[in-house]
């Protein structure tokens, strides 16, 4: 087989074995989102700020999975506790909110949860009392998914805001 068959068929596993499940939650509002890919195909359900963001189902590239991929290598993802809770730091935070990672690429994988608390830029050892090193990955993988959303295509709300940004009003 020629190198760029080879590369095709590398791509297509490549999909098929990324797995990611990513959700946020808010104390005041409930889920916020709720973010799968598997089978190279991304689904998406999200609420408040994060409704009509993406299609609820996307066919992702295969530039978009290595993007993935190297979103979670860059942010060290794999190497995330299980839990991080603010008490790891002598805070207490009675309201606020929680995420939670799954994810799985190239015989890697995690399972990390956060309540009001997120792992360090210093380290995935050291837990933050701000989203640090989450609010990077969530923001890469949703930069990373709009590389595959279809062309044209916008949520209702912001059409709306355009529209009446563009008419003057």
């Amino acid at each position: 087989h020629s190198p760029s068959f080879r590369a095709r068929m590398s791509a297509l596993t490549f999909c098929q074995i990324m797995k990611i499940h990513l959700t946020e939650t808010s104390a005041w509002t409930g889920n916020l989102f709720d973010l799968r890919v598997d089978s190279g195909v991304a689904t998406f359900a999200g609420t408040d700020i994060y409704a009509g963001r993406f299609p609820e189902t996307t066919t992702l590239r295969p530039e978009t999975l290595q993007q993935l991929d190297g979103a979670l290598t860059m942010l060290e993802a794999f190497d995330w506790r299980e839990i991080y809770r603010p008490e790891d730091v002598g805070s207490t935070v009675d309201d606020g909110g929680s995420w939670s990672i799954d994810a799985s690429s190239r015989g890697r994988s995690v399972s990390s949860t956060g309540h009001n608390a997120w792992p360090s830029y210093r380290s995935t050892d050291i837990t933050a009392l701000h989203e640090e090193r989450y609010g990077l990955l969530r923001e890469a993988i949703f930069a990373a998914l709009r590389f595959s959303v279809p062309f044209g295509f916008a949520p209702n709300k912001q059409e709306a805001e355009h529209v009446v940004g563009g008419n003057g009003g």
